[in-house]
């Protein structure tokens, strides 16, 4: 196996042995979760989510902190703008926890909320919608301008009774909101 595939291999077969586990280390299907980002609590869920992962997983002792799970971006969310790399934004996230500014005390508040959260991990039901779902967001979340999924794979999934009565709905809000948005600008 001069090819590239003797190391891999290796520590498949380690890992599967040592866990009990069998199958490749990546195997299994992709998780994607489309989330609504213009409508505040949808991305505070799934960033709470990923980063209290460490918690549920039981990946950390009680008493260590959040910031000390070494594979995660949270240390980089906390660190000051200077030091963190330029792809890592804040803002959102720190606004969707009503902290206003990204600063030392900000981030300090910020931190002490994810924690908080961290002592009312007790079931991880609330969970249930970032873990089971597909997409996440509001009633009115507008999966075809979001979206590859064909209205038939929408109308399906969302229990929207048949593609073409769930198409002829799409367009008639579609229709609507472009009148309503012409009347606004006259």
């Amino acid at each position: 196996m001069a090819d590239g595939r003797f190391l891999p291999g290796i520590c498949t077969s380690r890992l599967n042995h040592r866990r009990k586990l069998f199958g490749h280390v990546f195997s299994g299907r992709y998780k994607a979760l489309l989330v609504e980002a213009r409508s505040p609590g949808y991305l505070k869920t799934v960033c709470d989510y990923m980063h209290l992962h460490p918690v549920r997983a039981r990946l950390l002792g009680a008493e260590e902190r959040l910031l000390s799970y070494p594979w995660s971006s949270f240390a980089w969310h906390l660190a000051a703008p200077a030091h963190r790399p330029a792809w890592i934004r804040v803002d959102r996230w720190l606004g969707e926890h009503g902290i206003a500014a990204d600063t030392a005390e900000g981030r300090q508040q910020f931190e002490q909320r994810l924690e908080a959260r961290r002592a009312q991990e007790t079931d991880g039901a609330h969970w249930a919608p970032v873990r089971r779902g597909w997409c996440l967001g509001s009633a009115a979340f507008r999966l075809r301008r979001e979206t590859t999924l064909t209205i038939k794979v929408i109308a399906h999934r969302l229990h929207l009774g048949s593609w073409k009565s769930a198409s002829t709905r799409l367009h008639r809000r579609q229709h609507k909101q472009k009148n309503n948005e012409q009347v606004s600008l006259l």
